[in-house]
């Protein structure tokens, strides 16, 4: 990915010996993004002694996962003078504006892990979500067959979580999940608004597993006990 925005931006970076790439992540407390930022700069440094430049990694990345914070970070790149973007899209409608300016201003601007595929951007890198799915239920089963020659009756309980925002592939996650193992109950996250709330509705009345857990963000502190009649008035937009 370094390397993608370094080779858009390679003509100017060899007139100034120096070149800038900004990295907006989603969240700062993701282990996923923090390995991510040492991948760059690890890459910066290996690109940067190959073709004798200073290449640098803008870390911009907001401490929680706001794509409105997302987008005031890749405006301010532009303004600071970066030469190329990469960004992990949290919500690709949000963003789309604000990477279209950017490369309007002419700052090339790639996404990774997650895109905005009406934008403007000239790459995204990502992983096959389909092959990852396959291997992830292979290694599951495995867990299950390991636990099973200790207990034939484990596991007792299998909770999937799920993340909030991926709205109705939430139902074939799920649907495959329990062909492979017996899930049992439900934590859903990244529950911040009535459109994503609906889901777990959707998911409640199609296979009637119960929800033990919500949560707003990605971290264990975000997570609350579900309690069904006070979720059900918040996503009407009643109180109490």
């Amino acid at each position: 990915l370094v390397s993608a925005c370094f080779a858009f931006a390679l003509p100017a970076a060899q007139a100034q010996r120096q070149i800038t790439i900004g990295l907006v992540a989603k969240s700062q407390g993701n282990p996923v993004f923090q390995a991510a930022r040492v991948g760059a700069e690890d890459a910066a440094r290996e690109l940067g002694a190959k073709h004798n430049l200073r290449l640098r990694i803008d870390w911009r990345t907001p401490n929680e996962e706001d794509a409105q914070k997302q987008a005031e970070a890749i405006e301010q790149l532009v303004l600071s003078g970066a030469e190329g973007i990469a960004v992990a899209c949290s919500d690709a409608n949000k963003l789309t504006d604000a990477i279209n300016a950017a490369v309007d201003s002419g700052v090339p601007v790639a996404t990774f892990d997650s895109d905005a595929p009406a934008s403007k951007r000239f790459v995204t890198y990502g992983v096959d979500d389909i092959s990852c799915g396959v291997q992830t239920m292979d290694e599951l089963a495995k867990v299950v067959r390991v636990l099973k020659k200790q207990d034939p009756d484990a596991p007792h309980a299998t909770v999937l979580v799920l993340d909030g925002t991926v709205g109705q592939n939430a139902h074939s996650q799920l649907k495959v999940f329990k062909e492979m193992v017996d899930v049992t109950g439900l934590v859903v996250t990244k529950l911040d608004g009535s459109a994503r709330g609906g889901v777990v509705v959707a998911l409640a009345e199609t296979f009637g597993l119960p929800v033990h857990a919500v949560g707003v963000g990605e971290s264990a502190d975000d997570l609350r006990p579900f309690e069904a009649r006070q979720f059900a008035r918040s996503l009407m937009g009643l109180e109490g």
